[in-house]
């Protein structure tokens, strides 16, 4: 194996059964769909006569549906069934897409809003280009079973870029395709170009929904019998926890040498069914990472992939076809980059990872105001894509690494719940102030509230880990 494929992490590959590449593939199909539809959302909503406020509450309130999706799947699909809730998320999204796509044909006037509220609150639609719904949680804890601690970065790193990438595809294509539907041969309008492009969402999702049924029964958790529990309460209490069973342990979880006996301990005592139950041991430092991505998340919700190409388009005049290219090219960016996180984190640990390459990123989107024209936001753009998701992997990774394997579902479900909570407030905000005419003000809160996460997160969990590692 070559020392370039294990630097860009893609050792992690190796051996992963056939489940795991489904996901990955599924990962890449969302995306895909997301980054259609995220470029120019806020701009289908402004020209459908959606004041800026209405737009930020829109995109508020499709998060706050989001979250809400995503910790009830997360909390119960270990018990009711990790591919039921996939497939039931697919079929939501392409519902979603169906419906956005037509229902302005339908409704008009003042409840056009509330009904595309309402669309977006119940269903899967992604307001940003990035992750939302039941989906990663239950991903992220399947593919953790599936390799070891020490590969568990790494293929994180690879589920990033993979997501990055086909996030760029979607918003090249969708930028180019409206722009050559509008103004192309046959100059259709931009609101029926925009239906076009939404309409490819519903189809992906469909395409989803094929690739979810050929997932097997092995993505399910497998919980031991009350004879195995039995057997391994009466090791962890002789002082033998993690060192009895430690092979049955890995075998089954796929959990580093570290975690063997806070697995060993969790498959004795879990009770089977307990949707939302995560062990008392876990509770702190999943609360303390919920609130810090919480924060973080609220930045990110204020500078969206949405506004952002809605600050370009007002700020410069930029055509879709050129938002397309612009975001596109960040996200490419991003997911190059995402593929060397694993072995930054070798070397430097994951806290320290997830702090010294998210920080200059989001001093970034503080510098992006300025701009005196689109050359300049645009290279500002790109060097914050350059940095900005190099800590997801090793983030996901930490996560998965501090909590127990039965626990993961639930604890990912909760931290990405915290995420979009915290996101779900940030459009609303820089819709206020965007009509109130400080547009540029959006950017300094997002870029100072990333920074202080970022300085808590190294405060808070340096001091959890001893060496921030």
């Amino acid at each position: 194996m070559s020392s370039l494929t294990i630097l860009l992490g893609l050792d992690a590959l190796h051996g992963l059964p056939r489940d795991s590449h489904l996901l990955l593939a599924t990962r890449a199909v969302r995306l895909f769909a997301y980054g259609t539809i995220g470029i120019f959302l806020a701009l289908y909503l402004k020209r459908l006569g959606f004041t800026d406020t209405q737009i930020g509450l829109f995109l508020s309130l499709t998060l706050a549906g989001d979250a809400v999706l995503s910790f009830v799947v997360s909390a119960n699909a270990d018990h009711l069934g990790r591919r039921l809730m996939l497939v039931a998320g697919a079929i939501l999204m392409t519902i979603s897409g169906a419906a956005f796509a037509t229902v302005d044909l339908f409704v008009k006037g003042a409840p056009l809003f509330w009904a595309l509220t309402a669309l977006g609150v119940i269903g899967v639609i992604s307001p940003s280009g990035n992750e939302v719904g039941p989906f990663m949680p239950v991903e992220q804890s399947i593919l953790s079973n599936s390799v070891s601690f020490e590969k568990r970065t790494s293929l994180f790193a690879y589920y990033a870029f993979l997501g990055a990438l086909a996030t760029a595809g979607g918003s090249f294509t969708a930028g180019w395709l409206v722009q050559f539907l509008s103004q192309g041969p046959w100059q259709i309008p931009i609101l029926s170009a925009y239906r076009i492009v939404i309409s490819t969402y519903a189809v992906l999702g469909i395409v989803l929904f094929a690739l979810f049924c050929c997932v097997s029964s092995n993505v399910e958790i497998e919980r031991g019998t009350d004879e195995e529990r039995a057997r391994l309460v009466d090791n962890a209490a002789a002082g033998q926890g993690s060192a009895a069973g430690a092979e049955e342990v890995v075998a089954q979880n796929g959990a580093g040498a570290a975690e063997v006996g806070a697995a060993a301990a969790n498959v004795a005592s879990r009770r089977p069914g307990r949707g939302f139950y995560v062990r008392p041991e876990s509770r702190k430092i999943v609360v303390t990472m919920c609130a810090l991505f919480a924060l973080d998340s609220f930045g990110s919700g204020a500078v969206t992939a949405s506004w952002v190409s809605y600050w370009l388009n007002s700020r410069f005049g930029v055509e879709e076809g050129h938002l397309g290219t612009i975001l596109s090219t960040a996200n490419i960016i991003a997911a190059i980059s995402s593929l060397f996180s694993g072995a930054v984190a070798r070397r430097l640990g994951l806290v320290n990872t997830m702090v010294f390459t998210h920080l200059p990123a989001n001093v970034f989107v503080l510098l992006l105001p300025f701009s005196p024209n689109l050359p300049t936001a645009s290279a500002l753009i790109w060097l914050r894509y350059s940095m900005s998701q190099m800590d997801v992997a090793p983030r996901q990774a930490y996560i998965a690494s501090v909590v127990a394997p039965e626990d993961r579902t639930t604890v990912l479900g909760l931290c990405n719940l915290a995420k979009t909570v915290g996101n779900c407030l940030g459009p609303l905000l820089t819709g206020v102030l965007a009509e109130s005419g400080m547009f540029d003000a959006a950017f300094w809160v997002g870029g100072g509230v990333k920074i202080v996460y970022d300085l808590l997160i190294w405060w808070r969990l340096k001091r959890v880990s001893g060496d921030a590692r």
